[in-house]
């Protein structure tokens, strides 16, 4: 069985924002990963993301463009990660998702692709959603 997943990348000022998985998850447990989750019936991917991003983070996606996905091999359903860039959001992210997330915590590129990530596909994504943000008008949090 796949199981669909969405993923934001929130990247202000060549910075990228993860969380680190808590040890007690039984998927990827104490790795760094991308903040998001499952799709759930009759979702949108873009309703995934949506919803996955208020709970974890407690903020609402404005603008957002999709880069790709991840298949990842798991145990006991295979993982599809659709990643979305978050280029505008309104609120300041927070950890609401504690058993989740020990913590999240903004990182530079360079210092995000030296940590143990829980995909190996990840600093290509991080690399690239800078590269974006540098092209376009810039990344901006709304409050």
């Amino acid at each position: 069985m796949t199981v669909i997943c969405c993923a934001g990348l929130l990247c202000m000022d060549g910075q990228v924002l993860l969380g680190l998985r808590a040890k007690s998850r039984i998927s990827f447990p104490n790795v760094w990963d991308l903040p998001g989750g499952r799709q759930e019936q009759g979702e949108s991917l873009k309703q995934t993301l949506d919803r996955e991003l208020q709970e974890e983070l407690g903020i609402i996606p404005i603008k957002t463009e999709y880069l790709g996905k991840i298949e990842v091999p798991a145990q006991p359903d295979e993982l599809e990660c659709h990643i979305y860039l978050v280029k505008e959001w309104n609120g300041t992210p927070r950890n609401l998702a504690p058993l989740e997330h020990d913590i999240i915590q903004w990182f530079s590129i360079e210092e995000a692709c030296t940590l143990k990530l829980a995909c190996s596909e990840y600093p290509a994504f991080f690399r690239g959603a800078v590269e974006m943000s540098d092209r376009t008008s810039g990344i901006a949090i709304k409050t």
